[in-house]
């Protein structure tokens, strides 16, 4: 369920990105989902995917928290 959320929110964060269709596309086959998100060759390339995301040392007591949506910003 990770990668179906995760390939969900990587393609509605782009700009212009026809949400129905990212939806309806969900719904009739994940495979294509992923291969949309470019999370298709690997089981762990939406956590990578995440991880890049997210700056180093975010759980640090001394860096300023962020929400873990905060990428997900329409332009």
């Amino acid at each position: 369920m990770d990668r179906i959320r995760f390939s969900i929110m990587k393609l509605t964060s782009v700009p212009g990105a026809e949400d129905d269709a990212i939806f309806d596309l969900a719904k009739t086959d994940w495979r294509d989902l992923f291969m949309a998100a470019g999370f298709a060759y690997s089981a762990d390339e939406h956590h990578k995917w995440y991880k890049s995301l997210v700056p180093d040392g975010i759980d640090d007591d001394d860096s300023p928290k962020r929400p873990w949506w905060a990428f997900w910003r329409k332009q």
